[in-house]
């Protein structure tokens, strides 16, 4: 299904864009959502108006990481910024950044230990997210095929989860891969999905 969503100008857009396709928003319900009562809804594309966080909250305070530099290891891994991790970098950045630091000192540590690569913890953390249905599993499938994941790998992950956590796993992994090679595809072509 090939469509064009205003304002989903970048990859990361129209990754995040396509998630609340899938969930079942058409493009009128993910408007319809982002606007009702001056924000957004849906929890995979949350469009927060980070210069409203900042004056209420206010300003990003860690003054050991600048902010730009946290954003660009999420970019790095997923390809843009997820907007969940945007408020975490931005609520608690502003109101307890020595927690802020801790957190990502953790997830480094866990996301890359000397004795995997980044692709074997990836695989992991999707298949993990994947088998409690966890719609955050969708970012590390895409993490996972940035760091070179084959589509066999991606369904071995998919298939393991389904031993344990039966069809509705098999089914939401297999409609994960499914996105992911339309949007790769889509990716490749210039075609917006």
């Amino acid at each position: 299904m090939i469509f064009t969503l205003p304002g989903a100008d970048s990859p990361g857009q129209r990754f995040a864009s396509r998630c609340d396709e899938v969930r079942g928003l058409d493009h009128r319900q993910a408007q319809d959502n982002k606007f009702r009562n001056g924000r957004t809804l849906s929890m995979a594309h949350v469009n927060l108006d980070m210069d409203a966080v900042r004056s209420e909250i206010g300003p990003y305070a860690d003054t050991q990481t600048p902010l730009a530099e946290r954003e660009q290891a999420y970019k790095d891994l997923v390809g843009f910024l997820p907007p969940r991790i945007a408020a975490r970098l931005a609520v608690t950045g502003a109101l307890d950044p020595e927690l802020l630091g801790l957190q990502e000192e953790v997830r480094l540590r866990t996301l890359y230990p000397a004795c995997f690569d980044t692709k074997t913890s990836q695989l992991m953390v999707f298949g993990i997210l994947l088998a409690k249905l966890l719609d955050a599993a969708m970012l590390h499938a895409r993490a996972a095929r940035r760091a070179g994941a084959s589509w066999e790998e991606m369904q071995a992950v998919v298939s393991l989860a389904y031993l344990y956590g039966g069809i509705p796993c098999a089914n939401r992994g297999a409609e994960i891969i499914a996105q992911l090679a339309e949007f790769e595809s889509a990716d490749r072509t210039g075609t917006i999905v």
